[in-house]
């Protein structure tokens, strides 16, 4: 921005578009994540790939949204007579849970949504960044939450992503059971993973809880992470109330 006379120039909001928006609903009947694209540019075309390479005048031209059925990495680019002006990508994770409904027993923060009820089956891993709006928050509180798949399926492997961040005084949970159901009343075959703090101010990550159960039929998935509490003794915040961070819970 240029200010070409003399004069003094306000603002009172500055707002941050981007080339393109990439906007995604997870389907549950699909169990898939339908896909639209949208620019501010005018007399632009939006070009997209699914297969990883990076979009050119060539690729697939976005004409309406369209629904993705298996994981990818979804990468996106806006021309305007010729020229590229913009991109836009992002990975999106499908598997048995994608778009299916959760019940929560215990309700998450309204801080930390990330976007509502179907978050952690909505196909987006989030990055080590508590704010980049894939988080869902939990103060204090454990996270349970029971998916159910819709119909009785195989099931594998159930995994599911949480974050630490010492300084925001997020922390790992320091268990999660994870258990399957046929009529959501009766679960069984529980798989128990525990985590040992260790003593210290640890570092910035995303760590995974995997529990593997061959091939069993289920049709109700449930995942309760324990919260800490509190802050441990040695942390900065001790003795106050301790954020558990959890993102996509995979089937």
């Amino acid at each position: 921005m240029e200010l070409i006379s003399k004069g003094t120039a306000w603002f009172d909001l500055l707002e941050l578009i981007p080339d393109i928006q990439i906007l995604s609903d997870p389907q549950g009947e699909s169990g898939g994540v339908l896909i639209k694209l949208t620019t501010l540019h005018d007399k632009s075309v939006i070009v997209y790939t699914l297969d990883g390479s990076t979009p050119d005048m060539n690729s697939e031209t976005y004409m309406k949204p369209f629904i993705l059925t298996h994981s990818v990495m979804l990468k996106t680019k806006v021309f305007r007579d010729g020229k590229a002006i913009g991109y836009a990508n992002e990975e999106f994770t499908i598997h048995k849970g994608t778009g299916k409904s959760v019940n929560y027993i215990n309700t998450y923060s309204k801080g930390y949504t990330a976007g509502g009820a179907k978050a952690l089956v909505d196909g987006k891993i989030a990055s080590t960044n508590y704010k980049d709006g894939l988080w869902q928050g939990f103060l204090k509180k454990d996270c349970e939450v029971v998916i159910d798949l819709g119909n009785t399926q195989k099931v594998k492997t159930i995994t599911a992503g949480f974050l630490q961040d010492h300084n925001a005084w997020i922390f790992l949970p320091e268990q999660v059971e994870f258990a399957i159901s046929i009529n959501g009343k009766d679960f069984m075959d529980t798989v128990t993973i525990d985590y040992k703090m260790p003593n210290q101010k640890g570092g910035l990550l995303r760590k995974e809880y995997t529990a593997k159960f061959g091939n069993v039929d289920a049709r109700y998935i449930k995942v309760k992470a324990k919260n800490i509490g509190l802050c441990p003794n040695w942390h900065k915040g001790k003795g106050n109330a301790a954020w558990l961070f959890i993102d996509e819970i995979t089937i």
